[in-house]
């Protein structure tokens, strides 16, 4: 069953939600025919040609380069550390590539939610994630070798962990720096590659984001107006109030109980807090000759709902 693309309401029959009435046929004709919505490899294959599927080339191009430096660069140390490394890179490449191709919607409601939730100070947006990945990677190994080099005690741990033969440090800085190389370049190899391929995944992420924007509806949270709409109706029909009240004996009440929306306010969340006034009004207030009356009373609910206009909270508030 599709889903909205701008409330996530369920819809069966033809293009029009139920829930928010928008014409979802731009969005289906998008899922069926664009073809990153095509899933499973070819799928992957048409996120990643807008860079020439660097991601991609990125994790065969770890393969072969950790391949060379095992028998060469690296030979003096473990063959259990150069094999972990030949498998968690090409493997991390592959995961993250394949990870932000899933997310990508996710991204997307990521993205968007920022500009009506309250952000908080440690989160991120997928641009300054992508700038900041490999520069976190490369000042990450910059500060490991320094350690290496700096520090005796570091570096003697190191070669006891990692190192199959014994390697004289020197005392001049070339010297230290040719010692610690072997390690150094190891760490850099599988960070750099996997951080890389991540960043590049989440610039063409960004990349589909932006071009489904321009043909697809906003979401519900930022169409205010919307998004308020629905959130009185799915109150109303949480709260079960009819119109028309039944009393005792049968008959029908002509009191009708009328929702007044008094305040909106913005969440934290991008959701919504809206309050209701709820009162009942008798047949009498329009017919005074009817013999028929019901006490006038108000009832105040405060409701909360998500950014996609789904109730979370109800409470009275007072009679």
């Amino acid at each position: 069953m599709p889903k909205c693309v701008v409330c996530k309401g369920y819809f069966e029959h033809g293009t029009q939600c139920p829930r928010c009435h928008t014409n979802n046929r731009t969005w289906l004709r998008w899922s069926r025919h664009d073809p990153v919505e095509q899933e499973g490899l070819s799928g992957l294959l048409a996120f990643t040609e807008p860079h020439g599927y660097l991601p991609l080339v990125v994790a065969v191009l770890a393969t072969v380069v950790g391949l060379m430096s095992a028998f060469t660069l690296w030979h003096s140390i473990t063959p259990g550390f150069r094999a972990l490394a030949l498998l968690v890179t090409p493997a991390g490449c592959l995961l993250s590539v394949q990870g932000i191709y899933e997310a990508r919607m996710q991204i997307r409601e990521k993205e968007l939610l920022r500009q009506v939730r309250r952000r908080r100070p440690w989160e991120l947006s997928a641009q300054a994630v992508t700038l900041l990945l490999p520069a976190v990677a490369g000042g990450f190994v910059l500060v490991f070798m320094l350690l290496l080099i700096k520090i005796d005690v570091f570096w003697e741990f190191v070669k006891w962990l990692v190192l199959t033969e014994a390697v004289e440090t020197g005392e001049t800085l070339p010297e230290k720096f040719l010692a610690v190389l072997p390690v150094t370049s190891m760490t850099a190899y599988v960070a750099l590659a996997v951080t890389f391929t991540a960043s590049s995944s989440l610039m063409l992420a960004r990349g589909y984001i932006q071009r489904l924007n321009k043909v697809v509806p906003d979401p519900i949270y930022l169409q205010e107006g919307l998004l308020t709409k629905i959130t009185q109706v799915e109150a109303e029909r949480t709260l079960q109030r009819p119109a028309e009240m039944t009393i005792l004996g049968g008959e029908k009440d002509a009191s009708t109980r009328r929702w007044r929306w008094d305040e909106m306010e913005r969440l934290d969340n991008g959701g919504i807090r809206l309050k209701a006034t709820v009162g009942f009004t008798g047949e009498m207030a329009t017919n005074p000759a009817s013999t028929t009356r019901s006490p006038s009373q108000q009832v105040i609910y405060l409701v909360k709902a998500n950014p996609w206009g789904r109730i979370t909270q109800v409470t009275r508030g007072g009679i």
